[in-house]
């Protein structure tokens, strides 16, 4: 099983806003993150996008591996 995409989205909520994320696999599998940062939701979604390029390819049942790519290639910009 290989990640194939992960799609943002970003939600209004009243007084809050959420950046969700679905990750899309080969296998038809899919599974959803969430990752928000109030007032700063491009921010946040701009991440994600960053971080799923080095996670496009990879197996998603390889969580520490992936969590260690994620973590040693990211690159925060504040």
């Amino acid at each position: 099983m290989k990640i194939t995409d992960i799609k943002t989205f970003i939600m209004q909520g009243g007084n809050r806003n959420w950046v969700f994320c679905k990750v899309e696999t080969d296998e038809g599998i899919h599974g959803w993150g969430e990752g928000t940062l109030e007032l700063h939701e491009e921010a946040v979604e701009a991440g994600i996008k960053t971080l799923a390029l080095n996670l496009i390819g990879r197996d998603p049942t390889e969580i520490e591996k992936n969590w260690q790519i994620m973590y040693r290639h990211g690159f925060w910009r504040g």
